[in-house]
């Protein structure tokens, strides 16, 4: 399902008419290299704004960065359908569709919904830079896996008939696994030539991953959590990755967030899909993979930041999570 965005309409709030071209200027220096995707821009007063997308079979993968100068707003038509799994990687903001608000969904969250067609708006403060993550499939690549979910197969059927759907009853947050593999595409290192097989990969691997969360969220239908426990449980993660270099324990967090130890630890897996330990572990590895890779900073140094005593220490949970050394990551270029 190839959506580029010729027949896309996309107006600033009162009336203007938004403009896309190919390619990137120079002067916006993108982050990422993302072989094999194409790249779109557009600017005005309101900033500018960056496109990258890859065309597979049967899925699109969409990576977008929104640098708002300004307070914003957008609204994007179009007449064929979009089904998206939508994840705001840095920065959440609002958006409606067909004139009703969406659910909010937060940053680092994920979605997967079915609109019959284009008509949202969206709403960003100025000041910021907003980016989001997302892979569209199309019913046919779904169906293949329909016969594995119930959930799934229910959420096809209202895609069939047209009707606005929503794979999951509420937006989840990202597991460890899901975040790395969005990194393993915004860091793509191979060639173009050796790109497709990458992407397909990735969109096939996130998507066992969502179909995993939804049959976990099925299995867990009578266990009830407040806003309470949910926003204290969110706070606990934000005190894990505020500073990596410290281990928290159980108790501590549970103190930190005047929140009881048992249901810290089952709110914990509902919310993010990994238990505390493995959470702290899999941010302090992704952070590492992030300063060998755009540092020069000694490994030694890069262990201490990310919560492991000595080189040895992180070497050791380095190979067992991605199959290799700090020093042979750092030297392959990855």
């Amino acid at each position: 399902m190839i959506q580029s965005f010729s027949p896309l309409e996309i107006n600033q709030l009162g009336g203007t008419r938004i403009e896309v071209f190919q390619g990137i200027p120079s002067k916006m220096n993108p982050t990422y290299k993302l072989p094999g995707f194409e790249r779109l821009h557009t600017s005005g007063g309101f900033g500018a704004m960056s496109f990258f997308h890859y065309a597979g079979d049967g899925f699109d993968i969409w990576y977008s960065n929104y640098e708002m100068t300004i307070k914003s707003a957008f609204i994007a038509r179009a007449d064929f359908p979009a089904l998206e799994l939508h994840i705001p990687v840095n920065h959440d903001f609002s958006s409606s569709w067909d004139d009703q608000k969406e659910k909010p969904i937060r940053d680092k969250q994920f979605d997967l919904s079915y609109f019959p067609f284009i008509h949202s708006a969206s709403e960003f403060a100025g000041g910021f830079e907003y980016s989001t993550f997302d892979i569209h499939y199309s019913p046919a690549y779904l169906k293949k896996f329909a016969g594995h979910s119930p959930g799934l197969a229910a959420f096809l059927e209202k895609v069939q008939k047209r009707e606005r759907a929503d794979l999951l009853k509420d937006p989840q947050f990202l597991s460890p696994s899901m975040m790395g593999l969005v990194s393993r595409v915004l860091h793509c290192n191979t060639t173009a030539e050796m790109a497709p097989f990458y992407y397909e990969s990735v969109a096939q691997l996130m998507l066992i991953e969502v179909l995993q969360r939804l049959n976990e969220l099925s299995g867990n239908g009578t266990i009830k959590y407040s806003a309470y426990d949910i926003e204290r449980t969110i706070a606990a993660k934000e005190i894990i990755v505020s500073d990596l270099s410290i281990k928290y324990n159980i108790g501590s967090l549970a103190r930190a967030t005047g929140f009881n130890e048992w249901k810290l630890q089952h709110t914990f897996k509902h919310l993010f899909g990994a238990t505390i330990f493995d959470y702290a572990q899999s941010a302090r590895l992704e952070h590492a993979k992030r300063l060998l890779r755009d540092t020069a900073d000694p490994i030694q140094l890069i262990a201490m930041q990310c919560g492991y005593p000595d080189h040895s220490n992180l070497t050791a949970a380095f190979r067992k999570r991605f199959g290799s050394t700090p020093e042979q990551f750092r030297s392959s270029g990855k």
